[in-house]
Order: C-alpha cells, then sequence, then structure tokens
C-alpha cells in the first residue's frame, strides 16, 4: 500500500501462481486483508486470488476486513470482519471463543454485505466436512455436494453477483436480485462436483459501490468473502492442501523415492488425477521443475 509493486507482496517478489515470495520474512502472521474499501483499485478480485494462493501453498490465513481505517476521510469501520459467537449480546461474548473463530477461520470480511456458506446446510467455515457426509447427500450419484450462500445487506448496498471457489477457481456463478433502497436477505444454493482431492470452498460476493457522502467505498464496490470450508475428500480425516498433494502425488509416482525420469513425469503430467485440478496440475509443474526434494 498504497501500491502493489510498493506493497509488501511487491517488495516480497511474491508469485501470484505458487504462493511463493523470494525476499522478506516468513508469513508467521494468521489474517490477510482480502477487503480495504479505501483502496480505489480497478480488480477487486486481486487480493483474494493472491490470498487463494497462499491458501494453495498449505498456508492457513483468515481473510480478514480492513484492518485500520488509514486517514480521516475513511469511514471507521467501513470493512469489518463478523466472527461466530455463541450470542449477540455484548456484554455475554466470550473473548477465548471470538478469539479461537478468528484462528479457526470461523469469520467473514466485509464491506458493505454479510455472507455465510455452509455446505450440507450442516458445516460451516473453518470446519472440515468429512467424506462421508459428501459422499452420503442426496446427489450422491452424480457426485455431486450442496453449498447454500446467504447474503444480506442493508437498504443502500446492491449486491449484485456472487461466485463460488474451488481450490481458487471459480466453479459456480449466480446473479443476485437486490432492489434498490430495499434490504437484501437471500440464500443461494449450488450443486458442485465433489473434487478428486481434498479442497476447500469460497465464497465472494461483489455488489455496487456506494456514493452517499458519509459512506463512499473508493474502490467503487461493496463486498464479502467467506473464510475457507474444508473438504476431506480422501477419507483420512485431514485436509491436504494442492501443493501438499500435488508433492504426494509425485511421491507416489515414482519408484523407491527416486527422482522421476522425464517420461514419468510427463506420465504423471497427463494423468487425469492431476489434470483434474488445476491448482494441483500448477503445484505439480512447479515441484518438478524446481525438484519436490528441495522445494518448501
Amino acid at each position: 500500500w498504497p501500491s502493489i509493486p510498493k506493497g509488501p507482496f511487491g517488495r516480497f517478489h511474491f508469485n501470484r501462481s505458487t504462493g511463493k515470495w523470494s525476499e522478506g520474512p516468513t508469513f508467521n502472521f494468521n489474517g490477510y486483508e482480502v477487503v480495504q474499501p479505501a483502496n480505489e483499485t480497478p480488480d477487486f478480485f486481486y487480493a483474494l486470488e493472491d490470498w487463494m494462493s497462499v491458501i494453495n501453498r498449505g498456508l492457513k490465513l483468515t481473510a480478514v476486513g480492513a484492518t485500520d481505517s488509514h486517514t480521516v476521510n475513511d469511514p471507521v469501520g467501513q470493512a469489518r470482519t463478523y466472527l461466530n459467537s455463541h450470542t449477540d449480546n455484548i456484554s455475554h461474548i466470550d473473548r477465548q471463543e471470538v478469539y479461537r473463530a478468528f484462528t479457526e477461520g470461523r469469520a467473514t470480511a466485509s464491506a458493505g454485505i454479510f455472507a455465510i456458506l455452509k455446505i450440507n446446510e450442516h458445516f460451516g467455515m473453518g470446519d472440515l466436512v468429512p467424506a462421508a457426509s459428501l459422499k452420503n447427500g442426496s446427489n450422491n450419484k452424480n457426485s455431486l455436494f450442496t453449498v447454500t450462500l446467504r447474503v444480506a445487506a442493508p437498504s443502500w448496498v446492491r449486491p449484485r453477483e456472487a461466485m463460488i471457489y474451488v481450490n481458487g477457481k471459480q466453479v459456480a456463478w449466480k446473479s443476485i436480485g437486490s432492489t434498490l433502497n430495499e434490504p437484501t436477505d437471500q440464500t443461494l444454493e449450488f450443486s458442485l462436483e465433489l473434487p478428486p482431492h481434498d479442497a476447500y470452498v469460497v465464497a465472494f460476493v461483489l455488489g455496487d459501490g456506494i456514493a452517499l457522502p458519509g459512506w463512499t467505498t473508493y474502490g467503487k464496490a461493496t463486498q464479502a468473502i467467506t473464510n475457507p470450508i474444508y473438504l476431506d475428500v480422501d477419507g483420512d480425516k485431514n485436509y491436504s492442501a494442492p501443493r501438499a498433494t500435488a508433492k504426494r502425488l509425485i511421491m507416489n509416482h515414482g519408484t523407491q523415492g527416486k527422482k522421476l525420469t522425464p517420461a514419468l513425469q510427463e506420465k504423471l503430467l497427463e494423468s487425469e488425477t492431476v489434470k483434474a485440478d488445476p491448482a494441483i496440475l500448477l503445484h505439480v509443474k512447479d515441484l518438478l521443475k524446481q525438484g519436490a526434494d528441495h522445494q518448501p
């Protein structure tokens, strides 16, 4: 900030595809600012895509709204992070529960729009969905699972479109029928194909910018970004990020831990188990290029 080249990722020479940075300190933080209405960015997907590339690499960073107000011209609290709590009564809030909600990713980043993501009506942001719940649903015959997204906003905000991402790839889109000067509260349902490997699901909601003098969005948009819900597709009761899955596939494709020959590498890259997920394919290529045994 105030520009991408001069910001931390620009200075660290961040690779937007692989999520690797060649300079700077270790990422020892647990939050990532994905929504900042004070920035006059023309690309509202930029921070979202960078965040998902870091998740694909294996880091777990909670998506948050603006972390500060920057200047006296920027409305305090315009972008917010909503955290799970057992109560709406502020005098009864359990601080430890809120801290855990943040570190576990049970949160939504928001600038004017509120969103809640669920899978099979039961699992929410930060949850790991077990394989049995993914494969025993009503759409099991077609290898589908159901995602629901609640979108809510006050009367001066107009949500326009909702997008669903799996492992950083947009897999679904729906228009939101908001009405001028009326509040929005809708629940959208998506049927998604079950991915071949462990994965995560994220929702992004985009709406009109606000020109009102007391709540101007300099970025000309309102937004909501949910934190991931993780899918345990392979049934080992854990979540593996795309890069970890790529490492496993390379190891399983080799012979007694030896480096893959060019022929074996080509065979791996052409296999359906790799090609089916663009994020895993990208990381398999990156690991093979760098040397799987030496690439963090």
